[in-house]
């Protein structure tokens, strides 16, 4: 019951895109799908200001997870996951925020099935 009154209150936190918020992009991807580590890099180093830190493991030889630590305006860190979460290869990416002024929390997720 707690749990659904802070995401109820952190709704509102999520409606104004200008918010600055910090949080992480997680992704599941299919690292052998030709050209998908290239786009990914390229699209990680454009957003260079929003991200501080990748953590990437390999969950088997073929698939691998990456989760990206980010900070900056609402707007910009779901542009960024919805550009990861539309890669072809990409299976999963989900962005999970924090509000830097409240501390509620919140995710945006992306399945593909």
């Amino acid at each position: 019951m707690r749990d659904l009154v802070r995401d109820s209150l952190a709704e509102t936190d999520w409606k104004n895109e200008n918010e600055l918020v910090c949080g992480v992009i997680t992704m599941v991807y299919d690292h052998e799908v030709t050209g998908l580590t290239e786009k990914l890099t390229e699209l990680e180093h454009g957003a260079n200001q929003n991200i501080y830190t990748t953590i990437h493991m390999h969950l088997n030889p073929e698939i691998c997870m990456e989760i990206i630590a980010v900070e900056g305006k609402l707007g910009d860190l779901k542009h960024l996951s919805d550009d990861i979460g539309s890669i072809k290869g990409v299976q999963r990416c989900k962005l999970t925020m924090a509000s830097k002024t409240t501390g509620h929390m919140h995710y945006i997720g992306l399945r593909k099935d």
